[in-house]
């Protein structure tokens, strides 16, 4: 949730595929959005797989 990939690129220098770069960056914030909101639910299912070996 703290990676700054693609934002130097976004606002120093544009390249050629910046739009692909901006479509990355926004799925990236809805994905970290949607971890967020059911962060309980996510922790529990993680600690139940790693104990389940």
């Amino acid at each position: 949730m703290t990676s700054l990939y693609g934002v130097k690129q976004h606002y120093l220098g544009p390249g050629l595929l910046q739009e692909d770069l901006d479509q990355f960056g926004l799925l990236r914030h809805a994905a970290a959005q949607r971890l967020l909101a059911s962060l309980g639910e996510v922790e529990s299912t993680l600690a139940r797989a790693a104990h389940h070996r």
